[in-house]
């Protein structure tokens, strides 16, 4: 959250599942809100393509600075919410960005890139998409009248690799499914959840579309013998 007292608003980032979607279900956005803690009501709202995004920076220029984790770093009008100013990084934005001086003139920073809180907040999808999780972590700086060329990241999206042949009943594989729902795996492995969205190792939860060859042969020896305890992994307790 953040506070400017020249408009006498709280500005506030929200992740909401109070709204019903087109199927009648709650699903969670995200507003940014320009709230009168005297009226108790908002002044102004702003709904994001994703519902978790970066923290506030309100300044006395009458600016709120906010990240998304589309990889989008925007200025609001802090009395009105009107968009200003963006520039897309590439990079999810988790962070909070910051303001000082040197010299005279004022600098804007943000940290970008896709940080750990996926975990807190469930899906990576709730925080990032495909490409912007894929952006680098970087800290960018801005100041008015900059000239640098902003180095816009090569991102790419590998494909996920054919599966093997699935050699057991279509019983065994519905009991499969019942078990990893029951036992919340989806949490970590679904592919609405994919952690970095690659095969990963040694620590990051991997997305398990991209499951090796060797890895798919030693599955049961690491889900029911519990060989990779040492990294985490207690699927056999």
């Amino acid at each position: 959250m953040s506070y400017s007292p020249l408009p006498g608003l709280v500005y506030i980032a929200t992740h909401d599942i109070s709204e019903a979607g087109e199927s009648g279900k709650s699903h969670p956005i995200g507003k940014l809100y320009g709230w009168d803690p005297v009226r108790r009501s908002a002044r102004w709202s702003v709904e994001q393509q994703l519902p978790t995004n970066s923290g506030l920076l309100s300044t006395a220029g009458n600016l709120v600075f906010r990240g998304e984790g589309t990889g989008e770093f925007e200025a609001f009008a802090a009395d009105s919410g009107r968009k200003l100013w963006s520039i897309k990084t590439g990079s999810a934005i988790d962070a909070v960005p910051v303001s000082f001086s040197l010299k005279g003139e004022q600098y804007i920073l943000v940290p970008v890139g896709l940080g750990s809180a996926p975990r807190i907040f469930g899906r990576v999808s709730a925080m990032a998409t495909p490409e912007s999780k894929r952006g680098p972590s970087r800290l960018l700086a801005f100041k008015l009248g900059a000239r640098m060329p902003f180095p816009y990241p090569n991102i790419v999206v590998p494909p996920v690799p054919k599966p093997p042949a699935q050699a057991a009943s279509a019983e065994t594989i519905q009991q499969g499914a019942i078990l990893f729902n029951r036992f919340v795996c989806e949490d970590c492995h679904s592919p609405q959840a994919d952690g970095s969205g690659a095969w990963v190792v040694n620590g990051a939860i991997p997305d398990l579309r991209y499951m090796p060859a060797d890895v798919h042969e030693q599955w049961l020896a690491i889900v029911m013998a519990g060989t990779h305890k040492i990294m985490g992994c207690r699927h056999s307790d």
